[in-house]
């Protein structure tokens, strides 16, 4: 049983709820169609990205009923990018914190379908700084439950 969270999910919640007062380009995933071309475009930015997931076995649950439980961490990568500079804008980095604090706003307590547990937030981390772009990954934490039986 695959348990995967779905990034296309979270991308379309993304979408659906984060204020166009915030000027965002493009919410967009890596699962998307375009996504190679479109993630390094200007006239995608501001954009945020779903980006993708990993996830980290806890602990077995040996399955005495006959159900063989792995319980899974799963992190999810969301990227904020904002143009470093645009013409008309003084402050490039007060536009990337209102996204950051909007994405998260939208994001915690979420409980994608599959998860047993809502996202929180455990991570983020800023860009490189010689780059034309200022970029922050937001990293979430949810959980999923893999349920079997052995054969």
């Amino acid at each position: 049983m695959n348990q995967r969270i779905s990034l296309i999910e979270i991308r379309d919640r993304l979408r659906d709820q984060l204020d166009p007062e915030l000027g965002i380009a493009r919410v967009g995933c890596s699962l998307d169609h375009d996504y190679l071309a479109a993630v390094g475009e200007s006239t995608s930015w501001p954009g945020v990205w779903v980006g993708g997931q990993r996830g980290t076995p806890i602990a077995p649950n040996p399955g005495f009923t006959g159900r063989f439980v792995q319980d899974v961490r799963v992190e999810i990568a969301v990227r904020v990018i904002v143009a470093r500079y645009a013409a008309g804008e003084v402050d490039q980095e007060a536009r990337l914190n209102r996204i950051v604090d909007a994405v998260v706003d939208k994001t915690l307590g979420y409980k994608p379908a599959g998860a047993v547990k809502p996202l929180h937030w455990v991570s983020s981390q800023d860009g490189p700084p010689e780059q034309s772009v200022m970029t922050a990954d937001l990293i979430f934490q949810t959980q999923i439950s893999h349920q079997y039986a052995p054969t």
